[in-house]
């Protein structure tokens, strides 16, 4: 029987499972709970585990090539650069002018790319009938902080700037975001004005913290402590410190200048309790702010739509974007 039927079948995934795995009153999806335990048993490590960075960045694409369904493509999707960067634009059905979202991709600012992200800026784009502006911007060790974040600046001025070449309604920009990217969009949506909306999935905000999501997922659900702080290790190869609230934007004095804003985030995910955190935060500083906590899922779950719990999360998050940048 193939792997991909087994998880894509709670009834044939739940007899193969072992005790549910909980975290208080959540329990973890069975097929991801299958997923995993195929993964322990196959020896897969994380990224940290594979030798070098290039062979990090091929592990990234497989996984995503194993395990995200295909989404249509949009009416137009072009590369080109927008202020030095690198950027593919998905344009959706219809005349415009159109609401943009900037998406920035995950990948512990390490790996992760345009393609990796293809078919979730797809998902996007027709969802939301809205031009996605995907950057590709500079990865480290090579290019370490504050490289990335200066290219996810600079992009998102582009796009406010040149809306009009772009097809795109300047009052209705958002920022979008999972993971490492959650981070760069938290950042930007500080600095960058005419900004309408954020979403920021399952983000990373505070790499100094010691929460007790990073103690309970540390190994074995998908994301684990010690690729984070490989992660986080390359990403401030230049010295830098980690409270640098560009870094840990969870510390910023300037949370307050962010937009209105919708934190994602995995219940069984070593980032939840930061991403939490920042809810909290952003309510305090009188940032309009909401939540969805994806009590079942784990960190990455954009990536697994061929499991029908972590794809009816995506349409939830399309869904969020396409009001967010109407609202």
């Amino acid at each position: 029987m193939r792997i991909a039927r087994l998880l894509t079948t709670h009834a044939l995934a739940d007899p193969l499972v072992r005790r549910p795995i909980r975290d208080g009153a959540l329990e973890l999806d069975p097929s991801l709970q299958l997923l995993l335990q195929l993964q322990r048993l196959s020896g897969e490590g994380g990224f940290e585990t594979k030798g070098s960075v290039a062979a990090a960045r091929a592990a990234y694409h497989e996984l995503v090539g194993g395990f995200e369904a295909p989404t249509p493509a949009p009416a137009m999707s072009i590369d080109r650069a927008l202020a030095g960067v690198r950027v593919r634009v998905h344009r959706p059905p219809g005349p415009g002018p159109f609401p943009a979202l900037v998406y920035f991709h995950g990948g512990g600012f390490v790996v992760g790319d345009l393609d990796t992200h293809e078919h979730l800026a797809r998902r996007f784009c027709l969802g939301a009938a809205a031009v996605v502006v995907a950057v590709d911007y500079r990865l480290a060790p090579e290019h370490p902080f504050p490289c990335g974040l200066d290219d996810c600046v600079a992009v998102t001025r582009a796009v406010l700037a040149e809306a009009d070449a772009l097809g795109v309604d300047p009052a209705r920009v958002g920022l979008a975001g999972d993971s490492a990217g959650g981070n760069l969009a938290l950042v930007v949506g500080q600095v960058v004005e005419g900004v309408r909306f954020q979403l920021l999935i399952y983000p990373t905000t505070n790499v100094t913290a010691e929460t007790a999501s990073k103690a309970r997922f540390a190994r074995g659900f998908g994301l684990d402590r010690r690729t984070v702080d490989w992660f986080t290790d390359h990403y401030l190869a230049g010295g830098t410190d980690p409270r640098d609230p560009r870094v840990s934007p969870l510390l910023s004095s300037e949370l307050g200048r962010c937009p209105r804003t919708h934190v994602a985030a995995a219940g069984f995910d070593v980032l939840r309790d930061e991403g939490l955190a920042l809810v909290t935060r952003l309510r305090e500083l009188g940032v309009p702010t909401t939540q969805t906590l994806h009590e079942r899922l784990i960190h990455g779950f954009v990536h697994l739509t061929r499991i029908p719990s972590c794809d009816a999360a995506v349409a939830e998050l399309v869904e969020i974007a396409r009001r967010g940048l109407d609202a």
